[in-house]
């Protein structure tokens, strides 16, 4: 028997296929720019596709992981917020929401120089009323999503990757890690956490090259230390997953999706890949425009990528069990 019951349907909207599966769509990083002829059109696209999908009425949530500009300039927020009040509009009876990512803090700037925009500046560029980085949405009486956003001073040498002398925007330090302990401890649901890096090797390539949470250095994941994060969901059997971007990842990449154990936690690792550009960004013209689809159910989480250029869901189905 799960350890999760099925709950009524409640306030729940209607699921794409069953009455048990909690549905969230995950965008990764969009990256606009103040002038892109490539990043505009695919975003544009992405956009239409997700206004129109189909069983789109059943989506319970939408969560955008960060990295809404590259230069954290007004034009690219504004730019960002455009595009994600369209996509509001076409749901508007459920959360859409997001997280912040490195470039929408840093702007771009070298290590131990000051961030372009706090994490409270950044949420009340978002529109967030209370002016909050982090965020709790229940769905339901069964799924708890946490968005978390990196330490409010991130450019602290605690912010950076072992050996790498960057600052990575990807920290997480002791109040963060208390926030979280908290909203986990204080609930039985399924808990979701998006966090704008990936948790250290969950996503290829696996030789440790660019974009890879492999990389030794550390450069491109999540840190608390790293293991202070592992630390935490060993303490919380109802962490169901981490969701992630930063990595730009292809839907193919090695462990786009990989089931992790920290303690006697086992929880889905997802990256939610880039519509704007996936790894080689240098050649992101010809790669997918790709999204994220979470169904969480009472004991399993299924992730499926889709096609929003082609308008069509991919294969395969990955599934993670606790």
């Amino acid at each position: 028997m799960s350890r999760f019951p099925v709950p009524p349907r409640g306030d729940r909207q209607p699921a794409l296929i069953d009455d048990q599966a909690v549905r969230v769509l995950a965008i990764g990083d969009v990256h606009f720019r103040d002038t892109d002829w490539v990043t505009s059109p695919r975003l544009a696209r992405c956009a239409e596709d997700i206004a129109r999908m189909v069983g789109r009425d059943g989506l319970d949530a939408i969560v955008q992981v960060g990295d809404q500009t590259s230069y954290a300039s007004t034009a690219e927020f504004n730019a960002y917020l455009a595009w994600r009040n369209g996509i509001r509009s076409s749901f508007p009876h459920i959360p859409v929401q997001e997280i912040p990512g490195n470039h929408d803090l840093c702007g771009g700037n070298p290590s131990g120089t000051p961030d372009v925009v706090t994490t409270s500046q950044w949420a009340g560029i978002m529109g967030r009323a209370d002016g909050a980085k982090d965020m709790v949405i229940d769905i339901g009486d069964r799924v708890r999503l946490l968005l978390l956003a990196p330490t409010a001073d991130s450019t602290g040498t605690l912010s950076q990757g072992v050996g790498f002398t960057g600052v990575t925007r990807t920290y997480l330090d002791s109040t963060d890690i208390a926030w979280c302990d908290a909203r986990l401890a204080e609930t039985d649901r399924q808990c979701v956490i998006f966090f704008h890096a990936p948790l250290f090797q969950t996503q290829g390539p696996l030789d440790g090259s660019a974009f890879s949470s492999y990389d030794p250095a550390g450069r491109w994941v999540a840190h608390a230390g790293t293991s202070t994060i592992a630390d935490m969901i060993a303490r919380h059997d109802n962490i169901a997953a981490w969701v992630s971007g930063h990595s730009h990842s292809l839907v193919t990449e090695v462990d786009v999706v990989k089931s992790m154990t920290y303690g006697t936690t086992t929880f889905a690792a997802i990256n939610a890949a880039s519509p704007s550009s996936a790894n080689p960004d240098a050649g992101r013209q010809n790669n997918l425009i790709a999204t994220c689809l979470l169904s969480i159910y009472p004991d399993r989480i299924e992730v499926r990528y889709r096609d929003n250029g082609a308008g069509q869901w991919l294969s395969p189905i990955h599934t993670v069990t606790p």
